[in-house]
């Protein structure tokens, strides 16, 4: 009790002699003030029998400076309670030999405030063994600097459980590196938020093999920025339910090269909404077999801004039924150029109420092989205003019975310079 009611400058008054003469009950009454108090040479002189007395409340006091002059033996000799009772100051100092005499029981013993202030070089010192005790709050504790020090396969070698409790912040300090080399096991128990907390480049690091592993409700925790990071090789390697599995805000994201060099099955997989979502020039990249394999409620989810963006290689491929599946808005959307570079057999696919909704800009581009090739059900369809827009070039098309066929009201739509390049033969058709 007396040696308890020293103050911090009477300890300080001690010679090394005199303290390496306490007793280790006198040690164990020693407060926080006085412990902390001790300079280098006192504490020095303190054996680990008289280091291991001091109380928690004494040991509470310790610096940064002081902990730093702990031997290994004293600090190992140390008991659960002892260790808790170090505070998050003196914990910061540890160095990464010290941290590794550390008992898994005594590293149980600390709350996570005070693995949070554990340098960078300590926690990367820690031992499978040891990491292997903490609780999923001990390693929420560890700060993002600490957990990005953990080379891959001590990192890749956490239990699932705690693997699945690191924080947003502590993912992203991951260098692309550890990433990379993590386990694909490692990968695919992170959940859907920590996968989307992963920074762009973390996720562009991922193997195809972490990828395939990947759960289809984690994926959905993809973003915009993290699905435009991904490499067409990484794309390609997604199965169909985890490119079915992806937001609409994530597949927004792609470019038109990611789309272009998805597997067809990939884009079949995509729902109405999904493809929806894609950008103009990605739709645009699409193969005509992409636009086959979809059904046509998934054609149907595509804009007209998105068919807009067809070539005319691509819309001179597409299938007669892909044609046919589009509704009459849609079909506005096509550019003239890709109107005009449809053959005269995907004309065919086209209902009455289709081809009549097609703009008079659209017609201009047509050729006059497609003229030629039109059915009388198609031909019956055209609006004045349709016949007025075809070219002369175009007009060449129309065969005498197409010419005989016209109605009175479609006949009033063609124009001067459309009926002086009738020919003889066109104009003798006339009834």
């Amino acid at each position: 009790t007396q040696v308890a009611a020293l103050s911090g400058g009477a300890v300080a008054g001690f010679s090394e002699t005199q303290v390496a003469q306490l007793a280790t009950t006198q040690v164990a009454g020693l407060g926080a003030a006085a412990v902390g108090a001790l300079v280098d040479t006192q504490l020095g002189a303190l054996s680990t029998t008289q280091f291991v007395a001091l109380s928690s409340g004494g040991l509470s006091g310790l610096g940064a400076k002081q902990m730093a002059l702990v031997s290994n033996t004293q600090l190992s000799s140390l008991g659960s309670t002892q260790l808790a009772a170090l505070s998050s100051l003196a914990l910061s100092a540890l160095a990464s030999t010290q941290m590794t005499v550390l008992l898994p029981t005594m590293l149980r013993a600390m709350n996570s405030a005070q693995f949070g202030a554990l340098s960078s070089t300590a926690v990367d010192a820690m031992t499978p063994a040891q990491l292997a005790v903490l609780s999923t709050t001990q390693v929420r504790g560890l700060s993002p600097a600490s957990v990005a020090s953990l080379d891959p396969t001590t990192f890749g070698g956490l239990a699932s459980t705690q693997l699945a409790a690191l924080s947003a912040s502590q993912l992203q300090a991951l260098a692309t590196t550890v990433i990379a080399a993590l386990p694909s096991t490692a990968i695919s128990v992170l959940g859907a938020s920590q996968l989307g907390a992963l920074a762009a480049t973390g996720i562009a690091a991922l193997t195809t093999t972490q990828l395939a592993g990947i759960g289809t409700i984690a994926l959905a925790g993809l973003g915009r920025t993290s699905v435009a990071a991904l490499t067409t090789t990484q794309l390609a390697a997604l199965s169909n339910a985890q490119v079915a599995s992806l937001s609409t805000t994530a597949i927004s994201g792609l470019s038109s090269t990611q789309v272009g060099g998805m597997a067809v099955s990939e884009i079949g997989a995509m729902s109405s909404t999904q493809l929806g979502a894609l950008a103009a020039p990605s739709i645009a990249a699409l193969a005509p077999a992409a636009f086959t394999s979809l059904t046509a409620t998934q054609l149907r989810g595509l804009t007209a801004t998105q068919l807009g963006a067809l070539t005319t290689t691509t819309a001179s491929a597409l299938a007669r039924t892909v044609l046919a599946s589009l509704n009459t808005t849609q079909l506005r959307g096509l550019s003239s150029d890709a109107f005009g570079a449809l053959q005269s057999t995907q004309l065919a696919a086209f209902s009455g109420t289709q081809f009549t909704s097609f703009t008079p800009l659209q017609f201009g581009r047509m050729t006059s092989e497609s003229v030629a090739a039109l059915s009388r059900t198609l031909l019956a369809a055209l609006t004045s205003t349709q016949v007025g827009a075809l070219t002369t070039t175009a007009i060449a098309g129309l065969t005498g019975t197409a010419v005989a066929a016209l109605t009175t009201t479609q006949v009033s739509g063609l124009k001067g310079a459309q009926l002086q390049s009738f020919t003889g033969s066109q104009v003798g058709s006339f009834v």
